[in-house]
C-alpha cells in the first residue's frame, strides 16, 4: 500500500470524491434557467405577508402550476411581498397562460341578490369538466362538491328566491369579484350590453327567451362595485379622487390613464374580445345560473351537495382552457392577497447552452492557468500536480453536494464555485510556502525525526492562516445566504460549501501530500 493511502485524510478525500461522482452520475446535477433556458417571473403582493401567509401563497401557486407539465417549475418567496417563479420554457403562449393563472387571487364567490351565498372555502372537490357543442360555440360545465357547511350556507341563501308565479333569481359566480372598485363603462359598450344573458356571447341575447334576458344593472349590482359610471369624452375624472378606489376601464378610455397616473390611482385596463361581453370580463364573472323552484324550496338536509358552474366558449380549445384554469383555481384556493407582475426575464435555450459551455471552458482554462502558475513557481511536478488534483476534487464535491440536495446550478452558483476554488488554490500555496520555507541541516540520524516535527509545525501554522481566512469568508457570506435575494443565494451557498469542503477535506489531505513530498526530498 502506498504510504499516502495509510493517511485517513487522504482516504477521506478519495472516498468523498467517489461519493460525489456517484451522486452526479445517478442523481444528476440540476441546472437553472441560466443554462437550460426558460423564464423568470417576479410577482408582488398588494401588501406584506406574514411568514405563514407567504408559505401558503407559495403552495397555492405551485398547485396552480402543476398542470403546465413543465419539467422544471420553481416557486419561492422573496422577502415578505414578492414571489419568484422560474420556468423551463420561454414559449410566449405558455408564459401568458401561466401569468393569467398566477395573477388571479382566486377568490371564488357566488352571489344572489347582492349577498354572498358561497365561497371557495365551501368547495370540497372539483369534478372533471363537461364540454358540449352548442348552436353558437361550445358550452361547458364544471361540477363541484360542497362541504356540509357549504350545502347549508348555499341552500339557506337561495331559499325563497323564486316567486309564486315562477320568476326566479340568478346566481352570479365570480373569480376575484371587483369589490370596492370603480367601473368606467364606455357609452357604446353600455348601449350594446344594456341587456345580457347567462353566457357572455352577445349574439345569444337575441336568441335568449325573455325570462333569461338580464338587465346590465343586475350584473353591476352583484359585482360588489363601489360605483360605476357610463362615460364618454365629457366625463370629469375629478370625481374619482373623491371615491379613492381602484379603477377598471376599457382600452378606448386610455385618455384617462395620464390623470390616473398623475394622482396615483390604481387602474386595470380590460380589453374587449370581439363578440363577447365586456361587462363579464371587467367584473370577472364566470357563470350565471338561473335558479329553479326545486332548488330554492329544498331544505339543506335534503339538498344535493353538488353544484355546477356553466359557461360558454368560442371553440373547444377555448372551453378546455377556461375549464382547466377555473378548476385549478378552485382546487388550489385563494391567495392571501392580490398580486401583480413586476418583472419578467426570458432566456432562450440556445443562449443558456452557450452560457453553460462558456463557463465550462472558463473553469477548464482557469485550471490550466493555475497548473502553469504552480509549476512555474515551484518547478516541481510533485507539488504542482497535487494542487491541480485537489482543485478538481473540490469542484467535483461541490457538484456532488448540489446533486444531493437538488440545488440548481445557475450563473451566480458557478461564480461561487470559481471563487471558492480560487481561495482553495491560495490556501494550498500558503501551505506549500510555509512547508518549503526555512529548515536547517541535521545529522542523518536526527534528520527524519527532526524534519518531520518541523514540517508538522509549519503545516499547523499554515492551517491557522487557512482557517482564519475560511472563517472570515464564511461569516461574510452568511448574511448574503439569508438575504433572500435569489440572484445572490446561489453564489453564497456554493462559496460556503466550497470553503467548507476545502478546509475539512481537501486542505488536510493536501497537507499530508505536501508533507510526504517534502520528506522524500
Amino acid at each position: 500500500m502506498h504510504p499516502l493511502l495509510k493517511s485517513w485524510r487522504v482516504r477521506l478525500l478519495i472516498i468523498s470524491v467517489l461519493i460525489a461522482a456517484l451522486l452526479i452520475v445517478f442523481r444528476g446535477v440540476q441546472f437553472g434557467i441560466d443554462f437550460k433556458g426558460g423564464s423568470v417571473l417576479i410577482f408582488q403582493f398588494d401588501r406584506p405577508l406574514t411568514p405563514q401567509e407567504m408559505q401558503q401563497a407559495v403552495l397555492i401557486i405551485e398547485k396552480r402550476l402543476n398542470w403546465t407539465g413543465l419539467s422544471s417549475v420553481r416557486v419561492r418567496g422573496w422577502g415578505d411581498q414578492q414571489v419568484v417563479i422560474e420556468l423551463s420554457t420561454d414559449n410566449p403562449q405558455e408564459i401568458q397562460r401561466i401569468k393569467e393563472s398566477v395573477l388571479r387571487q382566486g377568490k371564488f364567490e357566488a352571489v344572489v341578490d347582492q349577498k354572498v351565498v358561497l365561497t371557495g372555502k365551501d368547495i370540497a372537490a372539483v369534478k372533471p369538466p363537461i364540454i358540449t357543442p352548442a348552436e353558437i360555440g361550445y358550452t361547458w360545465k364544471l361540477p363541484f362538491v360542497l362541504t356540509p357547511e357549504g350545502v347549508k350556507r348555499f341552500y339557506t341563501g337561495v331559499h325563497g328566491k323564486c316567486t309564486p308565479d315562477g320568476r326566479c333569481a340568478y346566481v352570479f359566480m365570480y373569480i376575484d369579484r371587483p369589490v370596492g372598485k370603480v367601473l368606467l363603462i364606455p357609452k357604446d359598450i353600455a348601449q350594446e350590453e344594456n341587456v345580457l344573458t347567462t353566457i357572455p356571447e352577445l349574439k345569444a341575447v337575441e336568441q335568449a327567451p325573455a325570462d333569461q334576458r338580464i338587465p346590465m344593472v343586475e350584473f353591476l349590482k352583484n359585482a360588489g362595485l363601489k360605483k360605476w359610471f357610463i362615460v364618454d369624452r365629457n366625463f370629469n375624472p375629478q370625481v374619482l379622487l373623491e371615491l379613492n378606489a381602484p379603477v377598471i376601464l376599457a382600452p378606448e378610455e386610455n385618455y384617462l390613464v395620464p390623470f390616473l397616473q398623475e394622482h396615483n390611482i390604481p387602474y386595470t385596463l380590460v380589453p374587449k374580445q370581439p363578440g363577447e361581453s365586456w361587462i363579464w370580463a371587467a367584473t370577472n364573472l364566470r357563470s350565471v345560473v338561473h335558479l329553479t323552484p326545486d332548488v330554492t324550496n329544498v331544505t339543506p338536509e335534503h339538498a344535493s351537495n353538488e353544484l355546477v358552474i356553466t359557461g360558454w366558449a368560442k371553440n373547444y380549445e377555448d372551453a378546455k382552457q377556461k375549464t382547466e384554469t377555473l378548476r385549478i383555481i378552485l382546487e388550489s384556493g385563494a391567495l392571501p392577497a392580490g398580486l401583480q407582475l413586476v418583472s419578467e426575464r426570458r432566456i432562450p435555450a440556445k443562449y443558456g447552452e452557450q452560457a453553460f459551455y462558456t463557463f465550462l471552458i472558463t473553469i477548464f482554462l482557469a485550471m490550466i492557468a493555475v497548473s502553469i502558475y504552480v509549476a512555474t513557481r515551484y518547478k516541481d511536478l510533485r507539488i504542482a500536480v497535487p494542487i491541480s488534483i485537489t482543485v478538481f476534487s473540490e469542484i467535483v464535491m461541490i457538484f456532488g453536494f448540489a446533486a444531493l440536495i437538488g440545488w440548481r446550478i445557475d450563473i451566480p452558483s458557478m461564480i461561487g464555485i470559481i471563487a471558492s476554488t480560487g481561495t482553495g488554490v491560495d490556501d494550498q500555496i500558503v501551505i506549500t510556502d510555509e512547508v518549503l520555507h526555512g529548515g536547517a541541516k541535521r545529522e542523518e540520524k536526527e534528520r527524519e525525526t527532526g524534519e518531520k516535527k518541523s514540517i508538522w509545525k509549519k503545516i499547523r501554522r499554515a492551517f491557522f492562516i487557512v482557517w482564519a481566512t475560511a472563517s472570515a469568508l464564511i461569516m461574510a457570506m452568511l448574511p448574503v445566504l439569508f438575504s433572500g435575494i435569489p440572484t445572490l443565494v446561489g453564489f453564497a451557498l456554493t462559496t460556503i460549501v466550497g470553503v467548507l469542503v476545502g478546509v475539512l477535506i481537501t486542505r488536510p489531505a493536501f497537507g499530508e501530500i505536501i508533507r510526504y513530498v517534502v520528506s522524500r526530498k
